[in-house]
C-alpha cells in the first residue's frame, strides 16, 4: 500500500471489481520509481515513488490518498499490519527527522482509517 499504478489501471479497465478480504497490509514506503501516468509520454510524466509521495505531499493529500485507496479494500479480516520502511539507512546515514515525521504522519492516517472501519482491534501483529 499504496497501490502501484498498474493495479489502479487494471481496476479502471475492468467492468467489475470484487473486494476480497485482506489478511495482511504492508506499506514499506519504497523508493522504487514508477510512472505516475503510465500512458503519457516520458516528457509529461515524471517518475515518482511511494517515498516521494509520502514525503512530498501535505498530510491532507495523504489522508485523501489513504481514504481513496483503502475504499478498494475489505479490511474486516485484517490481522497483520506492516508499516516498517524498506530502509531507514540511506548512504550510511539514518533517515532525517523530516522524512521520519512524514512516514509517521502517513502511518497515523492509515491507522485512523483502519480504526474508523473497526478493523484495528482485529490486528494480531
Amino acid at each position: 500500500f499504496p497501490f502501484p499504478v498498474s493495479f489502479i489501471k487494471e481496476v479502471m479497465d475492468d467492468d467489475f471489481f470484487e473486494k476480497k478480504p485482506l489478511l495482511k497490509l504492508s506499506c514499506k514506503k519504497a523508493r522504487n520509481d514508477f510512472k505516475t501516468i503510465p500512458d503519457f509520454p516520458e516528457d509529461f510524466s515524471d517518475p515518482s515513488s511511494i517515498h516521494k509521495l509520502v514525503t512530498g505531499n501535505s498530510p491532507e493529500m495523504m489522508d485523501y490518498l489513504v481514504f481513496s485507496q483503502m475504499s478498494l479494500l475489505s479490511l474486516h479480516k485484517l490481522r497483520e499490519l506492516d508499516l516498517v520502511p524498506d530502509n531507514i539507512v540511506i548512504d550510511g546515514r539514518l533517515l532525517g527527522h523530516r522524512i521520519m515525521d512524514s512516514y509517521s504522519n502517513f502511518d497515523c492516517s492509515l491507522l485512523r482509517h483502519i480504526s474508523s472501519l473497526g478493523s484495528l482491534n482485529c490486528l494480531t501483529r
